[in-house]
């Protein structure tokens, strides 16, 4: 087990304040959201993890004294893409020294598994924020935009933690019982909050899964294939987005080699696996 003094060197914790600051900065507060970690796990289990200062702490706690007791280890391969309520882990142990000791409660992972990683990201606000499960279940569209934006900002961060790979926990169930829905506390896309959300959380580069971090698609990229996929011509486009239609069928053909997709099918189906598509782009 590391020793506290190794474990304050890893990039998991120096990295806790630009966390910090990533959160403030595209997160409005209006939405109870306070605490983000992002895991990325490998094949052989090896995993790095960034959050913030507050989720940093309980990293801290959690490997010089609980762990022995931490939550149900799962291999790589148990994973599964998904939704999955912190309430609905099958051990709750760990749950609750965060929630007493740390504040942090109401938590959601968004988990997506690939071929040979899966990326796991945790949003949690504190234990008095109850309406927050809701929101969560209502606007899984606005924590996907967030976990792009964070792979954007933080692409080197995630970079430079690969050193730290074997630190972290294994720590995940798919047990547990579910959560009725309030549809009044769904983000209207039009509100002063969801926009003032999209302007906080730019997006310069839309990392595709199952490629190096020098594979993705641009914004521009995206408006393209946005509206390609409603039937506009590359001419359509071109006027819509004000540019020359030899810029927007430039936009086509790069898209269309990085999905590797020679039709319009094809390329629907690798915006789907990408979870492009329901992140509303436009």
């Amino acid at each position: 087990m590391l020793t506290l003094q190794e474990l304050d060197k890893t990039l998991a914790i120096k990295a806790k304040n630009k966390i910090d600051y990533i959160i403030k900065a595209g997160m409005p507060t209006d939405l109870g959201i306070t605490n983000f970690g992002y895991v990325k796990l490998f094949e052989d289990n090896t995993r790095i993890c960034l959050a913030n200062t507050n989720i940093s702490k309980w990293i801290e706690t959690f490997y010089t004294r609980y762990f022995t007791i931490g939550f149900t280890r799962k291999p790589f391969n148990a994973y599964q893409s998904g939704f999955l309520l912190c309430s609905a882990l099958e051990e709750q142990d760990m749950c609750t020294i965060m929630r007493e000791q740390f504040n942090i409660d109401h938590g959601i992972l968004v988990i997506d598994k690939q071929p040979t990683l899966t990326e796991i990201a945790l949003f949690a606000s504190t234990r008095e924020n109850y309406n927050v499960i809701n929101f969560y279940l209502n606007n899984l569209d606005v924590l996907k935009r967030f976990i792009y934006y964070f792979k954007d900002t933080c692409s080197n961060l995630i970079q430079m933690a690969e050193p730290d790979r074997a630190i972290l926990p294994k720590c995940l169930s798919n047990h547990g019982r579910e959560f009725e829905i309030n549809s009044h506390l769904s983000l209207r896309r039009h509100s002063d909050t969801y926009l003032a959300f999209r302007r906080k959380t730019p997006i310069s580069r839309y990392y595709l899964k199952n490629t190096s971090n020098l594979r993705y698609l641009t914004q521009k990229e995206l408006d393209c294939i946005s509206y390609l996929v409603q039937g506009k011509s590359a001419k359509e486009i071109a006027n819509i987005l004000d540019m020359a239609p030899k810029t927007a069928e430039m936009h086509l053909a790069n898209i269309r080699h990085k999905l590797n997709a020679p039709n319009k099918s094809e390329l629907v189906t690798q915006l789907l696996n990408n979870g492009l598509i329901d992140i509303q782009i436009v």
